[in-house]
Order: C-alpha cells, then sequence, then structure tokens
C-alpha cells in the first residue's frame, strides 16, 4: 500500500469565505433591519423583510451558497472518500443558490416555511455526514464540535420555539462548517494505494 496526499486547500478556502460572506451578510441584513428579533424571527425572515435588508440578504446568501457549492463539487471530485457529505453540500448548495437568485430577480420563490424545512434538514445531514467522516478519518475535535452542534441544535428544536432553533442552529452549523473548512484547507487529505494500482 502506498500513501497518496491530496490537496483540497482551494476548496477549503472556498468554504472559509463561504462561512464568512454568510456572517457578514447576516450582521448587516440584521442591523439594517429593524424589525428582525431574536427568538421571534428566523433567518429566513430577514429574506422576506420589506427592508433594504431583504436585497443584501439574497445577494449574500447567494454567494456562500455557490462558495459553499464549489466547495462541495471540487472535493467530490478530488478526494475518494468524500462520498455523501459532498453530494449533501451540492445539493443544499444548489437549493440556496436557486432560491436566492430567485428572489433578487424578484421571480417569487418556493414557500417560505417548506424551503426553509427542506434547507435546515440538509443543514443536520451535512452536519452528520461531516461527523461520521471525521471520525473515520480520526479528527477527534472535528468530531467533537458536530456532534456539539448536532446534540444543540436537537435539544433547543425540542425545548424551544422554533425560531430560536432556526437561528442558533445555523449559527452552530457555520462554526461546525468553519472547523471543516479550515482543517481542509490545513491538512492534505490523505489516500491508500495498491502498489499495483499506482503502477
Amino acid at each position: 500500500m502506498s500513501e497518496e496526499k491530496i490537496n483540497l486547500a482551494p476548496f477549503g478556502i472556498a468554504g472559509m469565505v463561504a462561512v464568512f460572506v454568510f456572517a457578514i451578510t447576516v450582521v448587516i441584513a440584521i442591523c439594517s433591519d429593524p424589525t428582525w428579533v431574536f427568538g421571534e424571527n428566523t433567518f429566513g425572515d430577514i429574506e422576506y423583510s420589506n427592508s433594504d435588508s431583504r436585497l443584501v440578504a439574497a445577494v449574500g446568501f447567494v454567494i456562500s451558497a455557490a462558495l459553499m457549492l464549489i466547495t462541495g463539487t471540487g472535493i467530490a471530485l478530488k478526494s475518494k472518500g468524500a462520498g455523501f457529505w459532498c453530494g449533501v453540500f451540492i445539493v443544499l448548495g444548489m437549493i440556496c443558490t436557486v432560491a436566492n437568485v430567485f428572489k433578487i430577480l424578484d421571480m417569487g420563490s418556493p414557500e417560505q416555511i417548506a424551503l426553509h424545512i427542506i434547507i435546515n434538514v440538509f443543514l443536520l445531514a451535512a452536519v452528520i455526514a461531516g461527523a461520521v467522516a471525521d471520525y473515520q478519518k480520526g479528527r477527534t475535535i472535528n468530531t467533537a464540535v458536530a456532534a456539539f452542534t448536532i446534540g444543540v441544535s436537537l435539544i433547543l428544536l425540542g425545548a424551544s420555539t422554533i425560531e430560536t432553533a432556526d437561528v442558533v442552529g445555523r449559527i452552530m452549523f457555520v462554526v461546525w462548517l468553519a472547523f471543516e473548512c479550515v482543517t481542509i484547507a490545513l491538512i492534505p487529505e490523505k489516500v491508500y494505494k495498491d502498489e499495483a494500482e499506482s503502477c
């Protein structure tokens, strides 16, 4: 067996930029919408606001979703062990990109509640898939962050309002994604090949 290292740094960096753009977008959009209140509104409400935050949120979310799509697709093409993790990210990136492009173009969008339920299901699936992948690769810290994210999200879902669970859950997802992307950017992926294959 021979060991080969795959450089996934460009895709990890793309994911880190996606996290940064998303965070900045949320801060700007919330600050520009005085009607948004934590515990009473979801992230989705920002995009359906009548204030300037609507366009800011849509543009920022399109950029971050497109970068997330690039991250998932790039890792899927270069890493043999990506599997379900990348598949979830690709679908999630496509859904978020298309939905927000429709908002920017004022072409309408899918039903708000249904859309955000679908997005949150895919977010949870991405964290679960990432936790499994990290556990298999021996990445203890990443696995712990994923487990904490899943646990907090599920507890909030049962013990708080939907609005609070939505906001905190997505913040936890962003923190987890930041850990994942930093790891991807800094630590080359190891792939083991049979000597016969490499000849």
